[in-house]
């Protein structure tokens, strides 16, 4: 399989054997640190996301209040002058309902995106955890291959003089040690991916908690104009306990 092939069926990368140590680190390197900047984009678009929540809560009480105080201005009025302020009043908070519930579906369809990346993100930690195993594997048979080298080298000039390379010890510890530098500094990388994997999820969950309280706030807004609205034509309507009923004096003096 060439390099063309291999790319198209979804590899990430592609090498040539024999394998150079040195510049299988440095892609396992290079893909990592782009993993990370990745994770740092998301998380930059879900504290984004979070701020938008937070200044939509205030908004699903606006309808609330300004119900409010229409209802407390127009307890007075005439029938005709508190219809049509009901009317109004009624047609706005409509209108900010729909934008909130329109905001509401964006921010969901965000949420499922960032739990696909996830996926995703952890699918390519797994690959990159076992490129780290399979660089060990090879390191332990670098070593043992130079320790063979090296006895079969030094035979070879006793005897009959191959002309073969002999690695002295601090050659060989020099290389274990670069290698052992190298594996830490991957396996360092690969925790921070995923702790800001786990970081990212618990601020998922966060943005979930808040569309959920948030649509529970818009639901009970919205029953409470509607008692408000209709409170003088409908006085049998049953209310939820808990819920205050909107428009009360106008509905007494009736």
């Amino acid at each position: 399989m060439d390099a063309v092939a291999a790319l198209q069926a979804g590899a990430a990368d592609y090498m040539l054997k024999p394998l150079d140590l040195d510049e299988v680190v440095a892609r396992v390197e290079r893909h990592v640190q782009r993993q990370h900047c990745i994770k740092l984009e998301m998380e930059k678009a879900l504290e984004h996301a979070k701020e938008m929540m937070q200044q939509l809560m205030p908004a699903s009480l606006l309808g609330d209040v300004m119900l409010r105080k229409d209802g407390v201005a127009a307890a007075g009025a005439p029938a005709a002058g508190k219809a049509g302020l009901n009317s109004v009043a009624e047609t706005d908070f409509e209108e900010q309902m729909s934008e909130l519930s329109e905001e509401n579906h964006r921010l969901g369809q965000k949420v499922q995106e960032m739990e696909r990346k996830l996926e995703l993100k952890d699918k390519e930690n797994r690959d990159l955890e076992a490129k780290l195993n399979a660089i060990d594997r090879k390191v332990s048979e670098l070593a043992a291959s130079r320790e063979m080298g090296g006895g079969g080298g030094g035979g070879g000039n006793g005897s009959g003089g191959s002309g073969c390379t002999v690695v002295g010890p601090e050659q060989r510890a020099a290389a274990q040690q670069a290698a052992q530098a190298a594996q830490a500094s991957l396996q360092g990388q690969l925790n921070s991916v995923a702790q800001a994997n786990e970081d990212l999820r618990h601020k998922v969950d966060e943005l979930e908690r808040l569309m959920q309280s948030h649509t529970g706030v818009n639901s009970a807004s919205n029953l409470n104009v509607r008692l408000s609205v209709n409170g003088g034509q409908q006085q049998g309507l049953p209310v939820p306990a808990g819920l205050p009923i909107i428009g009360g004096g106008a509905a007494e003096q009736q």
